[in-house]
């Protein structure tokens, strides 16, 4: 009996045991069990709060695409409101990838339309995934062309195109657009802030396969319409101007030519021209050196029409009048061991024979007992060493040496515009001073721009700077018109 109590003790202690080893078990695994819960509430809440606005901007990156098209720029117009340059609705050829049925027959249909190579376009259809231009801004013809094919993938675009409706009138200033609307020179170039429109997009939506589905019309209008820029140029002045430039090119054989036509009381830009010219239109068939814009960006000695401002500078210092006689030497006059030549021999010219007959020798005394820092003075007061501003891009300075780099040589030479360079406009600028009694004007050809936001600047005429008295711009004058007298 002692041993059946015993064994049922050492059971009932061994069960015990067990339970206890369960009850452990259970509480170790039931431990584990919140933990895990613990770390996955953890991982949820740092999906769903701390990090979602990153995951679901990822989520977005994967399955949406935004694809942009530049809006119409603002339109450019002469001074009477004439357009220059403006921006025209025109259709482009996109295609998605991944909605086509027969790439290769895709490509060939369309390569034969829009003159581009099969192969060609067919390897880029191979590499596009999602959205792939094929041609941007085709004709309308091409473009109801391809409408007409109806293929799967296959869509139009509404872009802005740049047109210049009158062609080479003004190219140089009004310069270019890229493929995607950006300016590439001229105005279009230094005024792009102003004249680039406002960007429409569409998001396209890609399914679980990545392919990707375009609604038939994703592009919106833009909230903010296009602005508009007015210049001071009159399009009947300039075509003027260009077309007589060409005829004086051509009669005289010259490779270029330049002109400018400034109104002297207010400094507006009247017309630019440059020869060679090119049409803005197709600018990659325009040579670089017909890119040009002549008047601002190509430097050179003026040569005797800088004569002007060294009689004037004589006479606003009261050293000569139109009647002072100067000693011509009979065509030839050594200064500092350099020898000052005149195309014809003279012996004895008053101050306007000295500019009506372009006495280098002349101008050249004139300027030796004027002294080098009044020189200078009226120079610099000319604009001369400085750019104008015209707001255009490619503007040089031009070259007007420093006071103490200019000797006996240098001065004698510089009276008759040798030693120095000068811009056309520069030149233009300066020497309308003198029809404005004696008052230069600052140049600008931006008359007005209307941004999109309906704030409007204007540009009011500045005085630059007084050049001559009144009584002396009056004085050359009347020596100027001898210059163009018979005999």
């Amino acid at each position: 009996m002692a041993r059946v109590r015993g064994t049922r003790a050492s059971e009932d202690a061994a069960h015990r045991v067990a339970l206890a080893w369960m009850r452990v078990r259970v509480a170790v695994v039931g431990g584990l069990l919140g933990a895990g819960l613990l770390v996955l509430l953890g991982r949820a809440v740092d999906l769903q709060v701390v990090q979602h606005d990153r995951l679901a901007q990822m989520a977005r990156d994967q399955t949406l695409r935004k694809v942009e098209v530049q809006a119409p720029r603002a339109r450019i117009e002469d001074r009477n409101g004439e357009a220059l340059a403006l921006s025209v609705d025109v259709d482009s050829v996109a295609v998605d990838p991944s909605r086509l049925k027969d790439r290769s027959a895709t490509a060939r249909a369309l390569a034969s339309i829009l003159e581009v190579d099969a192969r060609t376009l067919e390897a880029r259809l191979a590499r596009g995934r999602y959205f792939t231009w094929v041609r941007r801004r085709v004709s309308p013809a091409q473009a109801e062309a391809v409408r007409g094919l109806g293929l799967p993938g296959v869509f139009l675009v509404r872009e802005a195109r740049r047109f210049y409706p009158h062609r080479e009138l003004a190219a140089q200033v009004l310069g270019f657009v890229g493929i995607d609307g950006n300016g590439l020179e001229g105005l279009e170039l230094s005024l792009d802030s102003v004249l680039r429109g406002e960007r429409t997009s569409a998001l396209a939506l890609r399914d679980a396969h990545g392919r990707r589905l375009l609604q038939d019309d994703p592009f919106g209008e833009p909230e903010v319409g296009p602005g508009k820029v007015r210049l001071t140029l009159d399009r009947t002045i300039q075509w003027i101007t260009e077309r007589a430039l060409l005829r004086a090119v051509r009669s005289s054989r010259a490779r270029a030519g330049m002109a400018v036509v400034l109104e002297p009381t207010t400094g507006a830009v009247l017309a630019l021209a440059s020869v060679p010219t090119y049409n803005p239109n197709r600018p990659g068939d325009a040579e670089r050196r017909a890119r040009r814009n002549r008047p601002l960006t190509d430097v050179y000695e003026p040569g005797s029409t800088f004569k002007v401002f060294t009689l004037g500078a004589a006479l606003e210092a009261g050293q000569v009048t139109p009647d002072t006689p100067i000693e011509c030497e009979g065509g030839a006059w050594k200064v500092a061991g350099r020898v000052i030549h005149d195309s014809h021999p003279h012996t004895r010219l008053t101050v306007t024979e000295v500019l009506t007959k372009s006495s280098n020798i002349g101008a050249a005394k004139i300027a030796a007992a004027l002294g080098r820092d009044r020189l200078a003075d009226t120079l610099e007061a000319a604009g001369f060493g400085h750019r104008t501003g015209l707001r255009l891009p490619g503007e040089q300075s031009g070259i007007l040496h420093r006071r103490d780099r200019i000797g006996p040589v240098e001065l004698a030479t510089l009276a008759f515009g040798q030693g120095i360079a000068v811009t056309p406009i520069q030149l233009a600028s300066a020497i309308s001073a003198v029809a404005n009694g004696g008052v230069r004007m600052k140049p600008y050809l931006v008359a007005r721009i209307e941004h999109p936001d309906g704030s409007v600047e204007v540009t009011r005429p500045r005085v630059a700077g007084r050049v001559f008295s009144a009584r002396t711009a009056a004085m050359l004058t009347r020596m100027m018109e001898t210059v163009t007298r018979p005999g």
